[in-house]
């Protein structure tokens, strides 16, 4: 076994992706993890949300996120409204279905995160937090 600290993040997100499809279809079975990232954004974000804010917080181009944004607008999960302050975009709003989802994800995030949390203490979570924080930091450096 190889103990490098990329194998073993790899390791845990390969992990995490498992058992996140494992719990899906409790929430909505067309839905992807990317797609329920972006409910999370709308969700949290309120009725101020843009597509650019999107794109900005998951670090996709603005292509894939239109693709991401129809795809929930095709399934009545959210709503555009011009944006009064920048004609060029939309602000976007989940609908109650879309807030139904919203609640099931946050609801799937704490079940995650309960399970991740059982063998650790809060002080070797926050390690760990800050750890993978100056990781991924370093690799965002250009």
């Amino acid at each position: 076994m190889n103990n490098k600290p990329v194998n073993t993040l790899f390791e845990l997100v390969h992990a995490l992706r498992k058992h996140m499809y494992s719990v899906l279809d409790n929430v909505n079975s067309t839905l992807s993890p990317l797609h329920m990232q972006v409910v999370k954004v709308i969700g949290e974000g309120g009725s101020d949300t843009t597509a650019q804010a999107i794109s900005f917080r998951l670090h996709k181009d603005k292509a894939q996120v239109t693709r991401l944004l129809n795809a929930l607008l095709k399934e009545s999960l959210i709503v555009k409204q011009d944006n009064p302050q920048d004609k060029r975009s939309h602000l976007l709003q989940l609908t109650a279905e879309g807030a139904r989802i919203y609640a099931q994800i946050m609801a799937l995030d704490e079940q995650i995160y309960t399970r991740l949390r059982e063998d650790f203490t809060e002080q070797e979570l926050t390690l760990f937090a800050e750890l993978t924080a100056r990781m991924t930091a370093s690799l965002n450096r250009t």
